[in-house]
């Protein structure tokens, strides 16, 4: 057995199939006893490595909001705004504000007549808030509104409503847009720079039958033709080009 540790083969072989953090080698010009100090030693760093064990972080609540009903989206902004979406409204709340009047948002949107921002129909778990910090003071939430049918059992189409939020401005939260939907399907939705995109949920076997991109600024849409569920997403680099990867093609 000692002879067969002093094979050089043997040593190259665990060096070169180590999961350790190893120097990059073997070379020829190391020995048997050079791989075999650097395995050891790697070892020991290894084991005192796994051995530190991290002081976990301790959580303490500083602040506490009640809210009367379930609320679908909770949004944190900058460290300091709190976004509230229930099902029929939209709360911005200020954080840094005195601990008397911190839990009084600075801003309420309630919807109209027959609309909901919390989808109940199955359409999705709850609403979905994305949201761009890149714009200095002003921030863009992009939401799913269903119409709520009158016999409850009809699935209509949404719309997109793009809000524009600006904490410090006389109208705190705007919407400066509302895009209707063709098909009452789920949907996922982004906010990237000053495009908004939007496409339809795929599931196997099926194709992305409503896919569009909304420029915030000009109000312009761009549709696009069906999509094949192998797009696994949608994201925009550097505020100009849409870029969809899928299973062996990316397209811009």
């Amino acid at each position: 057995m000692y002879d067969f540790t002093l094979e050089r083969f043997l040593w190259t072989s665990f060096y070169r199939n180590s999961f350790l953090f190893l120097p990059p080698g073997p070379f020829s010009s190391q020995s048997v006893s050079d791989l075999e100090r650097i395995l050891v030693q790697a070892q020991k760093v290894d084991k005192n490595w796994n051995q530190t064990k991290p002081d976990v972080p301790k959580f303490k609540t500083i602040r506490q909001l009640s809210i009367e009903s379930v609320a679908p989206a909770i949004q944190l902004l900058r460290g300091r705004y709190l976004l509230v979406g229930l099902a029929k409204s939209l709360s911005l709340y200020d954080l840094e504000r005195s601990d008397a009047s911190w839990d009084e948002p600075i801003c309420i949107v309630d919807t109209v007549n027959d609309t909901e921002f919390d989808s109940k129909l199955g359409l999705s778990n709850s609403v979905e808030w994305y949201l761009n910090e890149e714009a200095g003071s002003v921030m863009y939430a992009a939401t799913l509104a269903t119409k709520i049918s009158p016999t409850e059992h009809e699935i209509e189409p949404q719309k997109i409503l793009v809000w524009k939020i600006e904490p410090t401005a006389p109208t705190v939260i705007s919407q400066v847009a509302s895009i209707p939907l063709k098909l009452p399907i789920m949907y996922n939705i982004y906010v990237s720079g000053t495009f908004v995109v939007c496409h339809s949920v795929a599931y196997p076997r099926c194709r992305l039958q409503d896919s569009l991109v909304y420029h915030i600024p000009t109000g312009k849409v761009y549709h696009f033709a069906e999509l094949t569920v192998e797009m696994a997403s949608l994201s925009i680099l550097f505020d100009r080009l849409l870029l969809t990867s899928g299973s062996g093609q990316t397209e811009t």
